[in-house]
């Protein structure tokens, strides 16, 4: 489920309007902050949404090797989910209100954050802004939608496919955000969670190539 660079005034202004954030003073400090927001956002969004298919799979895979995957999802990312909420709480992130504005967010502002990217280069505090989160969530609605749909091997071989492009696109994300930021709290709740998704994507590959044979 694939995170310095010198924007111009207009391009911070355009992110400001842009990006829920926890001011708009503009400062290096705020920059630190949204970024930081975008990060603990992706990894709650990623541990919901692997939840969710994995709860999925429980209710409608007879596989016993999708079942059994299915419960160490569960298990493990809500561990890793309490390590973000604690995150969270000890960094003033509030993923609820976060989630309404995101929910909110009309295509003028999705634009806006386009236009600021755009002006500089794709990397540094500017890099990573909220469309991918929003296409992201509407993506894996789209996807729980067609698993409801299947089933059998069908279903098996389709959840299979999915864990592994949500965990190999988690440590993307991830491994990227850690190279870009110099926050040492962000860098290690990365490492603590990303040894999770690195031993998930292992452990859906090798489910794959046992459903793909059913």
């Amino acid at each position: 489920m694939n995170w310095t660079k010198k924007a111009s005034c207009a391009a911070a202004g355009f992110l400001l309007l842009a990006l829920p954030a926890h001011s708009q003073t503009g400062s290096s400090s705020d920059n630190l902050n949204r970024y930081e927001a975008m990060v603990v956002w992706s990894i709650h969004q990623g541990n919901q949404t692997e939840i969710a298919m994995a709860n999925l799979a429980k209710d409608q895979s007879a596989s016993k090797n999708v079942k059994d995957f299915a419960d160490r999802i569960i298990q493990d990312h809500r561990s890793a989910e309490a390590q973000v909420q604690a995150y969270a709480r000890s960094h003033k992130i509030n993923l609820g209100e976060l989630a309404r504005q995101l929910a909110d967010m009309s295509r003028e502002q999705i634009e806006l954050e386009r236009r600021a990217r755009t002006v500089g280069s794709a990397t540094g505090e500017y890099a990573w802004t909220w469309e991918p989160a929003i296409k992201s969530a509407d993506e894996d609605r789209t996807q729980m939608g067609k698993l409801r749909k299947l089933e059998g091997p069908d279903f098996d071989r389709q959840f299979a496919r999915a864990m592994v492009n949500d965990h190999q696109m988690m440590i993307d994300q991830l491994t990227d955000a850690r190279a870009r930021t110099t926050d040492s709290d962000l860098r290690s709740l990365i490492d603590k969670v990303l040894p999770t998704f690195r031993q998930h994507l292992s452990m859906a590959q090798k489910l794959q190539l046992v459903v793909s044979k059913a």
